[in-house]
């Protein structure tokens, strides 16, 4: 039977009784020269120092551990709750949560929100320590939320995120910004700030922020106010070329979305399928693929805020290579290309769905003979739709153009 390792977070709370007994009998205390800073501060201290083995990097940390754990418990001094975006989540998938016990101390949420006084609710915790910035995902979840928490790093500080964001759109400048810096150190600081005045500022680390969106109507768009329904006067498209509203709800419900995915729009035009699909869920990752300007595209995600939305401009099928792969595409034009995007797609294990829209006879024949050679089982709609409009002081019925909707399943 594997021998125990021991997670024991510190910062802001006196340790257990349990926990001072754990640390006493651990022949190996495995602390970073950074914790070790707040871990002297502890009246046990003393007691276990001879004991302690300082090491730098998370790599060193857990090869020292699976050497030692073989023949001894082993005690692991973590920051805070090891579990809130911490060394515990790694520390369980290494070496099974059969073999681990977790004692947490506060979160530098919880200390940080008690220091200002705000409430827990509604609020939504980001981490770009050692990840790769994503200012799109940060505003976006500032439109759902108002308040976001945010772990930073060395790379993604706290006036970095302010550049990026100002960068990114000026209209967010009435956003707070609190800074909080060596939490649980004697030298901690708190500072409430503007977007602007971060941006000209640095802080030391370790450090840690929440933004708030002081003033809602700042953010609020069209993705804020509804779920599905984008009507073809609120995306920007010219000279009428867009997927109509009928037509694009009737392909999103043969699409069947899932809850969380990858979704190609190929032949995406002004991308009116993929925004509305962005739309549904921040889980959807969409990939918008037009061969010609990607210019509307590009105009439609910044007005709709949309940071599930990737744009890819190039002709299919050879600009797919590399993508996630998808689990439903949407084919709105293929360039003449679908024989050879079927081929390509056809060989994608995780897809279940794809809808083809057209309307001719040609491409209705042509989707048809394609999909069931690929061993698709295949269903088709063709969709009318008439308009009433005002001419000559009475309300007629415009018809639109017929839109054959093809499907294959798998």
């Amino acid at each position: 039977m594997m021998n125990k390792l021991y997670i024991v977070g510190i910062g802001f709370k006196p340790l257990e009784e349990r926990v001072k007994h754990i640390l006493l009998q651990c022949p190996f205390i495995v602390v970073s020269p950074r914790l070790n800073e707040v871990f002297k501060k502890y009246d046990i201290y003393d007691a276990v120092r001879s004991r302690i083995a300082n090491i730098k990097t998370i790599k060193d940390t857990f090869n020292f551990i699976k050497k030692g754990i073989e023949n001894h418990n082993i005690a692991l001094i973590a920051s805070g709750d090891p579990l809130y975006f911490g060394i515990g989540i790694k520390a369980i998938e290494t070496f099974g949560d059969e073999n681990i016990e977790i004692y947490p101390d506060l979160s530098c949420l919880q200390k940080a929100l008690s220091i200002i006084k705000k409430n827990w609710y509604g609020i939504s915790t980001l981490s770009f320590h050692g990840r790769q910035l994503d200012i799109e995902l940060i505003i976006d979840t500032l439109l759902k939320h108002d308040r976001v928490a945010i772990l930073t790093d060395t790379i993604n500080s706290p006036d970095t995120l302010a550049r990026e964001i100002m960068n990114k759109k000026e209209a967010y400048t009435d956003l707070n910004f609190y800074v909080f810096e060596r939490l649980g150190y004697e030298d901690e600081k708190i500072t409430v700030a503007s977007l602007k005045q971060v941006t000209a500022e640095t802080f030391n680390e370790p450090n840690f922020v929440i933004l708030s969106c002081e003033n809602k109507n700042s953010v609020q768009n069209i993705h804020s106010k509804y779920l599905f329904g984008v009507e073809e006067k609120e995306i920007i498209h010219e000279n009428g070329m867009i997927t109509k509203d009928e037509i694009r709800a009737s392909i999103i419900h043969r699409l069947k979305p899932p809850k969380k995915g990858v979704i190609w729009d190929i032949g995406a035009g002004s991308g009116a399928v993929s925004i509305e699909l962005a739309m549904l869920s921040d889980s959807l990752k969409i990939y918008a693929i037009e061969k010609e300007s990607t210019d509307l595209i590009k105009r439609n995600k910044e007005n709709l805020e949309l940071g599930n939305l990737k744009i890819i401009e190039g002709q299919a099928p050879s600009s797919l290579y590399g993508l996630p792969e998808p689990d439903r595409v949407f084919i709105g034009g293929s360039g003449g290309k679908l024989n050879e995007i079927l081929d390509f797609i056809s060989q994608l294990h995780r897809l279940k769905i794809v809808v083809i829209a057209g309307i001719s006879m040609e491409t209705l024949n042509n989707a048809i003979n394609l999909l069931e050679s690929k061993e698709f089982m295949v269903d088709i709609s063709q969709i009318n739709v008439a308009r009433i409009e005002t001419k000559y002081g009475r309300k007629l019925f415009k018809a639109l153009n017929p839109v054959f909707i093809i499907r294959g399943q798998r």
